[in-house]
């Protein structure tokens, strides 16, 4: 379960993604359990994948694996427990 700190950075990093023209959706995928929150699509670039966290709160074990599934196929995905951690990603896509 997602905590409000958690939901403030997700949203300040969309909004700062949005600022800087970037698109974004939602994962919400029913009975898909383990996926990264969010997909972020720079222009022209390959799709960035993040999961948001608490400070220093750890992916669990079955998001571990999902992201290790998308990595292995070439997906960036990243977890991020900050807005400067995920600015910093995003900023070099």
């Amino acid at each position: 379960m997602s905590s409000s700190l958690e939901k403030k950075t997700e949203q300040d990093v969309i909004d700062w993604w949005v600022k800087h023209g970037g698109m974004h959706c939602k994962l919400n995928l029913l009975g898909r359990r383990g996926w990264p929150d969010r997909l972020f699509l720079p222009y022209g670039g390959k799709p960035v994948f993040i999961e948001f966290k608490r400070v220093n709160e750890q992916s669990r074990k079955l998001q571990d694996h999902i992201h290790g599934q998308l990595r292995k196929r070439g997906y960036e995905v990243n977890v991020c427990d900050s807005l400067g951690v995920a600015t910093s990603i995003l900023a070099r896509t």
